[in-house]
């Protein structure tokens, strides 16, 4: 996802309860520009081949992240 404009970075998390389950997390400056990629690359070789090795298909979930302060 580098290459993509709008991209700022990823954290790859594994779920404790099941190893091998990861979540990928991307960052984009904005959710026009993560759909921009989400509708380009969709067809893409890479993206097909990806859905491949998944147990569920991919799916868009927006958020944002909580700073320490909102944990109080």
């Amino acid at each position: 996802m580098p290459i993509f404009p709008g991209y700022l970075r990823h954290a790859l998390i594994e779920d404790l309860d099941d190893p091998g389950h990861l979540f990928v997390i991307s960052e984009w400056e904005s959710c026009e520009a993560a759909d921009k990629v989400l509708t380009d690359y969709a067809g893409s070789p890479n993206a097909r081949l990806a859905n491949e090795l998944v147990s569920e298909p991919r799916r868009r979930t927006v958020g944002r992240r909580l700073g320490p302060e909102k944990y109080r």
